[in-house]
């Protein structure tokens, strides 16, 4: 699966050249005012009607094309603020490029004529401007397209239309409008800006330290707390503030007539875990789905059972856009799926952002956490069940436990999760002789009663 940088056109398109009579096609002309009227693209100069001149027949130099392109990227504060070493001879350190140069050539999007050269004055061809775009998108040259040929893959993804072969000679600002409206229109780059606004607003905190704070002093509950938070930024802030603990704690522990013991089983509702200070994975997902309670268009639990156990985390969906959340077990870190590991930092917690529930169980089995070992029987990740479902702020299902013996499994699964319809759940993957059923049935009698 491709990766795809995420874009965010906040794009100011400069070439600040000396404005001429245009003789740029009908096509450049309306592409160039449709990313003006978007705020994407300023003209060199205006007419005496107030109207811009957008000097489409001038030829863009690679300098201005990788600005352009950082720009695209919605990243110029970065590349301004980033320290960057390059490899070439001829582009001067606090030049007005160097520093786009620089971004862009950390990030994979751009290279030199030689190794030592970039030859930033030189104008920009068709297929090289092309091959920005294309790595933008998250393409990688070599692999998904060659530089020499980009036009072929931007050909075919409706980018262009033919009109950019090996022989194109004159590649013109007017081309440049043209390229960057087409991009700007496809569904990967529209899906990416999508993400990304989602992604920041998610984590970005509308309350400063100061005031989580003051709110902490003054004994807010957390019903008072729901009230205010809307991210899971600020619900971050909040359970630092709190001292918040992701641990496993004796009201958590229960054995089996066998004396097998299950020391993550019971999950506390939201008001336990807030009076604790503490809780385990389920607990921790339900604090945040609590506090969060009705500010998207849907959220919910994705949970897992594996051999060592199991896991809770949180979703939150926003315009088709799934971002799935971990605020315990980060992968790869030491305490996944343990319940000890808190994902204090604000974007930690962010495991993957897509455009469909499949596209993550696909990357969940595939690529993410149990990728290399979901399968492996002597593995503690051999997984049993990976599911998600709907559920605004309610209380948890109470948990599972260890599948090595199928019959015990079942039974446990069948008893302690009550689901009321099928429907409601989205399964990813269940494995054969280890159904996930959906009736309620009565209590194992073996269990004590304040965990069922």
């Amino acid at each position: 699966m491709k990766k795809i940088i995420f874009l965010m056109l906040t794009l100011s398109m400069l070439f600040c050249l000396v404005p001429s009579a245009s003789a740029a096609s009908d096509e450049a002309n309306e592409a160039a005012e449709a990313l003006y009227d978007l705020g994407l693209f300023k003209g060199t100069g205006t007419n005496p009607d107030g109207t811009p001149i957008f000097d489409l027949d001038k030829t863009p130099t690679r300098n201005q094309a990788v600005i352009m392109l950082v720009r695209l990227l919605g990243k110029e504060e970065d590349a301004l603020a980033g320290e960057w070493e390059l490899p070439f001879t001829d582009v001067a350190k606090g030049s007005t490029a160097y520093p786009y140069i620089g971004y862009a050539y950390a990030n994979g999007l751009t290279s030199g004529t030689t190794t030592t050269t970039y030859s930033g004055t030189a104008p920009i061809k068709a297929n090289q401007y092309i091959t920005f775009v294309l790595r933008a998108l998250g393409y990688e040259s070599g692999k998904d397209f060659q530089v020499g040929t980009a036009y072929l893959l931007s050909d075919q993804l409706g980018i262009t239309d033919g009109e950019y072969v090996n022989a194109t000679t004159s590649f013109t600002r007017g081309d440049v409008a043209k390229i960057s409206l087409a991009a700007h229109n496809t569904t990967d780059l529209s899906l990416a800006i999508a993400k990304e606004k989602f992604v920041a607003y998610l984590t970005t905190p509308q309350y400063t330290k100061e005031q989580i704070d003051q709110w902490v002093a003054q004994g807010l509950t957390v019903e008072q707390w729901a009230e205010k938070i809307k991210v899971p930024a600020d619900a971050v802030q909040l359970l630092n503030a709190i001292n918040y603990r992701e641990e496993l704690y004796n009201d958590n522990v229960c054995f089996f007539d066998d004396k097998t013991k299950v020391n993550w089983i019971g999950i506390w509702n939201a008001q336990e875990v807030f009076a604790h200070r503490s809780g385990n994975c389920g607990g921790t997902s339900n604090i945040i789905n609590f506090l969060l309670s009705g500010d998207f268009d849907d959220q919910g639990y994705v949970e897992s059972t594996s051999a060592n156990g199991g896991h809770i985390f949180n979703y939150f969906v926003s315009d088709g856009i799934y971002v799935f959340c971990d605020f315990v077990g980060i992968p790869g870190s030491a305490g996944f799926g343990n319940g000890r590991t808190y994902a204090a930092d604000t974007h930690e917690y962010i495991s993957r952002v897509t455009s469909s529930p499949q596209e993550f169980g696909d990357w969940y089995l595939n690529d993410g956490y149990f990728s290399h070992e979901f399968d492996d029987f002597n593995s503690e990740g051999y997984l049993y069940h990976l599911f998600m479902y709907s559920c605004d702020g309610a209380k948890l299902p109470k948990g599972f436990i260890d599948g090595s013996e199928p019959t015990k499994f079942n039974n446990f699964v069948n008893n302690i999760l009550p689901k009321s319809n099928e429907d409601d759940y989205i399964i990813f993957y269940e494995r054969e002789g280890y159904p996930l059923r959906f009736l309620p049935l009565p209590a194992p009698q073996n269990l004590p009663a304040e965990i069922l």
